[in-house]
């Protein structure tokens, strides 16, 4: 809203949501720090209990207040206005018809970049892992290496130049601040030049800090997004955008004095459909999954990958749950909240994410339950994916 009498503008900004809403009885406690609202219907959900605190701190700041209204069951709207300086007088226009009219499928964020012979080291133990991230890769021209634990990676790092690295924060044996650490130390100029990154599934309050503050420049949250990892690779590789990529073969390495030139383009849509066999499958989310991987190819690599591991992580789920092993435990319940995500596997992914949380908390043995039924819709699951035609049919 344009102030008539100054060169100011009034900002409304609302969110509305369709969620389960907020008791009236329970509207005081919303902005008090470290407190839980409906708790038992919550128990799953991760954080602290500080972001609306702290929000409401920063409009008190901005002379604003943050408003709520919510019914219980049916969702709430949170909102409110800051008066804001007129940079430019010229209008920017009505960007509601584009957001509207607008899909993810459409245009949602399929641009891509184009770094062509820039080489990068994508490290995770998780076969599967590796899969979606070279598939939301390959339209980039880079040289993609790939390291399955720590050891490995230190091995390809001495020997390879790399212009970037991406490395899994949980894994068994030398996991991610191990590796970094150990480089660190053997390389410590390359390591000043390079950036390396962590992949993290977890949203445990303090993880991410704690990863900076162990010497990773910066963190990429797991499943991967392809628009999160685009505007990843062009915070650390420049953003020289052209409309025409530089012609560089496959095996010739980019000059490491300035960034190779990054290249938007329409993601070409797979001209393929995701098998009817598969959208027959109840548990998976389709659409999620070919976004998260990239297109309907690599989704169908990674659908297969996922089976094929289905036994071996449920029997050492098991065991770690009987042997009362709580590292172990949480370690395979985070890689298979992430991996479940990755396909569209929501309700797995949910139950993952639930388990791991009380795994760090809890005892084991209350959580017998809890994992005898996430297993057998595991196992259930991989059955499915394991009888499939088209997933059995791939090279």
């Amino acid at each position: 809203e344009r102030d008539p009498e100054g060169n100011r503008i009034r900002l409304n900004v609302s969110v509305a949501d369709t969620g389960i809403g907020i008791r009236a009885e329970e509207m005081d406690k919303l902005f008090v720090p470290f407190d839980r609202l409906d708790v038992t219907r919550t128990r799953s959900i991760e954080g602290a209990g500080l972001g609306l605190s702290i929000t409401r701190q920063l409009l008190h700041m901005m002379d604003s207040e943050l408003m709520v209204e919510s019914i219980y069951e049916k969702g709430s709207r949170f909102y409110f206005s800051i008066w804001q300086g007129i940079r430019e007088p010229e209008e920017m226009g009505d960007f509601l018809p584009t957001v509207s009219s607008g899909s993810a499928k459409e245009d949602g964020g399929k641009g891509y970049f184009t770094a062509p012979g820039r080489r990068i080291l994508v490290v995770d133990d998780m076969p599967m892992n590796l899969q979606v991230l070279k598939g939301l890769l390959k339209r980039s021209e880079m040289i993609i290496d790939t390291a399955s634990g720590g050891e490995e990676c230190i091995r390809k790092f001495g020997e390879q130049e790399y212009d970037i690295v991406f490395m899994d924060y949980r894994m068994p044996g030398m996991n991610g601040i191990e590796t970094l650490h150990r480089l660190k130390e053997l390389y410590p100029a390359k390591t000043e030049r390079i950036p390396i990154i962590t992949l993290t599934a977890s949203a445990i309050l303090g993880d991410k800090e704690k990863l900076l503050r162990e010497g990773f420049v910066d963190y990429l949250s797991k499943p991967v997004v392809i628009s999160e990892l685009e505007e990843m690779m062009t915070r650390y590789l420049g953003d020289l955008r052209q409309e025409k990529p530089r012609d560089v073969s496959a095996d010739e390495e980019a000059p490491r004095s300035e960034a190779a030139p990054l290249s938007s383009a329409p993601r070409e849509a797979s001209p393929e459909e995701v098998p009817q066999e598969i959208l027959d499958i109840r548990e998976l989310d389709p659409d999620r999954g070919r976004d998260y991987c990239g297109d309907v190819e690599d989704y169908l690599f990674a659908l297969q990958t996922y089976a094929e591991s289905v036994e071996e992580k449920a029997a050492a789920l098991e065991k770690a749950q009987q042997e009362k092993n709580r590292d172990d435990f949480v370690l395979i319940v985070h890689s298979l909240k992430s991996m479940s995500r990755s396909i569209g596997a929501l309700s797995l992914h949910e139950q993952a994410k639930a388990l791991e949380l009380a795994g760090k908390e809890g005892d084991l043995d209350a959580l017998k339950q809890d994992t005898e039924t996430f297993v057998r819709e595991y196992r259930a699951l991989g059955a499915k994916l394991n009888s499939a035609r088209c997933l059995a049919e791939l090279e």
